[in-house]
């Protein structure tokens, strides 16, 4: 039966995996924009770029520990992981398009 067993512990090995390396990708990656525009800025930035790196940075620390979690949970930190990534670029361009037009 699909979902139980041996296949429902590969899937989350494989999820595990993927999310770990997304979310610490994201987090090097928006980390060094951050220091950039830190240093620019005089050491002023918002709240969306900290909450960008803040996010997949939690989630690659929690999943580095090894601690087990179930399916739906890593499916969670998933959506959390890509669910900031879009809601900042989402604002972001929004933010962009106001200006524009004004």
């Amino acid at each position: 039966m699909p979902g139980s067993g041996v296949e429902a512990l590969a899937t989350a090995a494989v999820l595990r995996t993927r999310v770990r390396v997304l979310a610490l990708t994201l987090f090097l990656g928006t980390g060094a924009f951050l220091m950039r525009d830190m240093i620019e800025n005089a050491g002023r930035v918002s709240l969306g770029p900290l909450l960008l790196v803040a996010i997949p940075g939690v989630v690659a620390a929690l999943l580095f520990r090894g601690t087990p979690f179930s399916l739906r949970r890593l499916r969670f930190l998933e959506l959390a992981v890509f669910g900031a990534a879009a809601a900042y670029l989402a604002i972001e361009d929004y933010a962009w398009l106001v200006e524009a037009v004004s």
